[in-house]
């Protein structure tokens, strides 16, 4: 059986700064978040 680290698995990289006026949109993000709904 093998183990999965699963801090390995996904994106850790730093994401870009990001400027937005209020409101902020979030489909004008990238990558556009995901809100899990």
């Amino acid at each position: 059986m093998t183990q999965n680290n699963p801090t390995n698995r996904f994106y850790n990289e730093d994401f870009p700064k990001q400027y937005q006026p209020y409101p902020g949109i979030q489909n004008q993000m990238t990558p556009v978040p995901d809100c899990g709904e």
